[in-house]
């Protein structure tokens, strides 16, 4: 079956929600005044120094997903290819570890580009994932999205295309009055999108940076009519510069098997000679261009949906044969008739019919 895309108007809204603030940004920044004390601009060289550090070297992000009926440990790595002063190519190795004894790898390229007022971050990716399913099935993927990253503004939205057809699945089975049954199936990697749009609240970026996200989700089956799709609400907090702490809530349970997830991630600078430290610059968030080398917030995992035919109806009972009734024998019809004998005398004959 042909695959087409489902998302030609919600991408044209998603460029429109990721360059809108940006514009909006940049005007409010050519309001304010240029012109900044000795000692801000001493602090502003510093911390750009560190965001130059931090650009030039990458970071290694450590985490951890848990859910209803979900586990899930994982690895990346942002390593800048080529940069310049105000845009970055980076390579975004990712690892995944499932409860169900499942894992995932991707492999994606990250292009950013700060704005020359240095107050919002344009970026476009574009991924190979890879699901390495307990039936020893691979299911890949590819995929690609927009994103904007701003000081109280964030917008991204992602497509993910599957590459790898309907895959057998090996004798299983399926619940049939009760009882289980020998039945096979097939699995899949499902196509479709997600996209968020969220606001880091104000009077909290010193403190507890709290940014409030709120996004939609649908992914389609090439086989049957089962979709996944729904709301989805994300809080992220950060304590630290290198710590982040997320709980998410899905209004459709399959997107992550759950419908209510946390987990945190652990950030770990790659500019070894300036330590690995947690606080930088003494606030609790980085200067702003280090987030060019930021994880790409995107639905990681392979979408999977596995089908099964359904159990045979039960088969009526075998119908007995019919008997046919057994007529009684009619009784003989008798008549008697005079004859001649061989010797001429007259005789009776009875013949029954």
């Amino acid at each position: 079956m042909n695959r087409t895309p489902k998302l030609p108007s919600a991408t044209c809204a998603a460029t429109f929600l990721l360059l809108a603030p940006c514009a909006l940004l940049r005007a409010a920044d050519s309001a304010t005044p240029t012109n900044a004390p000795p000692a801000v601009a001493v602090a502003n060289a510093e911390a750009e120094q560190v965001a130059r550090d931090a650009t030039a070297f990458g970071r290694l992000t450590l985490g951890a997903s848990f859910g209803d009926e979900l586990d899930v440990y994982g690895a990346e790595a942002m390593l800048p290819l080529v940069e310049s002063e105000r845009a970055a190519l980076l390579l975004n190795p990712r690892g995944l570890l499932l409860e169900d004894d499942e894992q995932e790898i991707g492999l994606g390229l990250v292009l950013r580009r700060l704005s020359s007022e240095k107050t919002c971050i344009l970026g476009f990716n574009a991924f190979y994932d890879a699901r390495l399913a307990d039936s020893d099935n691979t299911l890949e993927q590819v995929g690609a999205g927009l994103e904007l990253l701003s000081r109280w503004v964030d917008a991204r939205v992602n497509y993910a295309w599957p590459i790898s057809g309907e895959k057998s699945l090996g004798p299983g089975v399926c619940p049939f009055n009760g009882s289980p049954i020998p039945c096979s199936g097939i699995e899949e990697a499902m196509e479709g999108f997600d996209a968020e749009l969220g606001v880091w609240l104000p009077y909290l970026d010193r403190h507890l940076p709290t940014g409030v996200f709120a996004g939609y989700y649908r992914f389609e089956s090439d086989v049957t009519d089962d979709d996944v799709d729904g709301m989805k609400v994300r809080v992220e907090m950060r304590p630290c510069a290198n710590v982040t702490l997320d709980a998410e809530w899905f209004e459709d349970s399959g997107y992550r098997d759950s419908e209510t997830v946390v987990g945190v991630r652990v950030h770990v600078p790659l500019d070894f000679w300036n330590g690995l430290k947690f606080e930088r610059d003494g606030g609790r968030l980085p200067s702003f261009p280090t987030r060019i080398t930021e994880p790409v917030q995107r639905d990681f995992r392979v979408r999977k949906l596995i089908t099964r035919p359904a159990a045979p109806a039960a088969a009526a009972p075998a119908a007995r044969p019919v008997k046919r009734p057994i007529r009684p024998k009619p009784e003989p019809v008798c008549r008697t008739y005079s004859a001649l004998d061989e010797n001429g005398d007259v005789i009776f004959v009875t013949v029954c019919e």
